[in-house]
């Protein structure tokens, strides 16, 4: 099993605390992994984007031409980025703020109202989590608890105090696509 997962969003959207959760839990699951983030050099705004490679065999590289599954945050990075989801992979669009037809017959596309979901869940800075739940539910279900596991192994101390809304937004975007 080879999974090439690519993440693109707006600076402030929490995708490279994404990508390093996911990267975190695959380890934590004995599975391989290379976590590469890459962002502009803006706090908040800019693009960033993730690419998480999970493997049974040794990762060499985190790059990938193409995609097997595509988490898209925002309209500009689905627009951007959807052609590089490989043909059959998937891809997991944030329809909050992209809401044009993908254009895609060739891929599955789950649709996740993250920013809603992550406002019920107690923050709309947890975006992010609604989205790694929308992921696990839509193509790896067992992460589910070890993204929750690996969560204080990743937040610093003074941050644990989010744990439970963490959760609660990880579980609401698992639940939307069931």
């Amino acid at each position: 099993m080879r999974e090439e997962v690519f993440m693109v969003g707006l600076g402030g959207q929490g995708v490279v605390l994404a990508g390093n959760i996911l990267a975190q839990a695959v380890m934590e699951a004995g599975m391989q992994v290379s976590w590469f983030p890459l962002y502009s050099p803006e706090v908040r705004g800019g693009e960033a984007t993730c690419t998480v490679v999970m493997a049974d065999e040794r990762v060499g590289s985190p790059v990938a031409g193409q995609y097997s599954i595509a988490l898209l945050f925002d309209a500009a990075g689905t627009e951007r980025y959807v052609n590089k989801v490989a043909p059959g992979g998937t891809a997991i669009v944030n329809i909050d703020f992209a809401k044009e037809p993908l254009g895609r017959d060739d891929i599955r596309v789950v649709e996740v109202n993250a920013n809603q979901l992550a406002v019920e869940s107690g923050s709309e800075k947890a975006v992010n989590m609604v989205m790694l739940g929308a992921f696990c539910a839509a193509c790896h279900p067992p992460l589910l608890d070890a993204i929750i596991g690996a969560l204080p192994n990743i937040l610093p101390e003074r941050h644990h105090r989010f744990l439970p809304m963490n959760e609660a937004a990880l579980r609401a975007g698992a639940a939307a696509v069931k």
